[in-house]
């Protein structure tokens, strides 16, 4: 049985969700930290874990701020793509980028990455046994927006249409952001709940994603 930390951090306007997941051995990975580096240590250490890893599901500051000052804190490897680290170019020597997706054994973690590109060319998903840390490819209620440089609104269309094929309704999602509900609804509740999810035509996704208004980062609570 896996447990999963839920850490909520702010910096600047951004607020974000920073997750820790670990088993009963204690033995566990770190998803995201940005922003409250003294948060996330002492909810670490209260648990008495150890960290085996640092896992980033894409480039952006408000997922990778605190990804090298962890990765020495817990002498522990960063996982992140190859696609995602050729632009943020985390300064570390403790780099693994992710290429494919070969499951993971960190420590005796099993982690699934998922390539799931759209919101960033770079984005990664990682499915830890029933749990997706879905960055912000997607959201409880939405999806990431494609105002990046290398976002691209075909690509994220194909990558939450795979997710829908192939994730159990009964996993639990645990975004980067969230809107009213709570990170950690299970997927049957998200297919409900996202429109986004039920646009499936591609042109209408991405018109409807375009759209003038595009969720701001102002509105994640």
């Amino acid at each position: 049985m896996y447990k999963v930390i839920v850490i909520r951090v702010c910096g600047k306007e951004f607020i974000n969700y920073s997750y820790v997941v670990y088993n009963a051995e204690g033995i566990g990975v770190l998803i995201d930290p940005a922003w409250e580096l003294e948060k996330i240590i002492n909810t670490i250490a209260e648990l008495k874990l150890d960290i085996k890893a640092i896992l980033i599901t894409h480039e952006h500051l408000d997922h990778t701020n605190l990804a090298k000052h962890t990765s020495d804190y817990y002498d522990a490897p960063i996982y992140i793509s190859a696609e995602a680290n050729r632009i943020c170019n985390i300064s570390s020597k403790r780099i693994m980028l992710i290429n494919d997706e070969t499951p993971l054994l960190i420590g005796t973690l099993i982690i699934k990455p998922l390539l799931t590109p759209g919101h960033t060319k770079g984005s990664v998903s990682y499915l830890i046994n029933e749990n997706l840390f879905s960055g912000d490819t997607l959201l409880i209620e939405g999806c990431g927006i494609c105002t990046d440089r290398t976002s691209d609104p075909h690509e994220l269309f194909y990558s939450l249409r795979r997710l829908v094929d192939i994730i159990p309704l009964s996993t639990k999602i645990y975004p980067g952001h969230r809107y009213r509900a709570e990170v950690g609804r299970e997927f049957a509740y998200v297919l409900n709940n996202n429109i986004y999810l039920n646009i499936t035509n591609k042109e209408d996704f991405i018109q409807f994603r375009l759209r003038n208004g595009q969720e701001g980062l102002m509105d994640f609570l």
